[in-house]
């Protein structure tokens, strides 16, 4: 497990250092928190959910968002690429987990 996790850091690692054209070292440092801050701002608008859902509704849509984040971050970072026959069936299987109603 240790070994893959080192294998998707460094390609993920890899792929961001090729996006910023210089080391690290280089970058400079104050805008990470800037930039982290705009991405809060302008996405968790559309992940914040509203506090007066039930619990078992809060954890369902939770539950839908976080295989979407782990799909989108497959895709683009390209370690472990979802196939497009896998790919094309997820909506369904999604969909098909929602509809199963809250977990007992």
């Amino acid at each position: 497990m240790l070994g893959v996790v080192d294998h998707v850091a460094d390609r993920w690692e890899r792929l961001l250092l090729e996006q910023l054209g210089r080391p690290l070292e280089t970058a400079d440092a104050h805008y990470r928190t800037a930039l982290t801050e705009a991405w809060v701002r302008r996405i968790e608008p559309w992940l914040t959910l509203p506090d007066d859902l039930p619990d078992a509704v809060r954890a369902r849509l939770t539950a839908a968002r976080l295989p979407a984040d782990g799909y989108w971050t497959a895709a683009a970072t390209g370690v472990f690429p979802v196939p497009a026959r896998d790919r094309a069936e997820l909506p369904a299987v999604m969909e098909g987990l929602w509809a199963e109603g809250p977990a007992s």
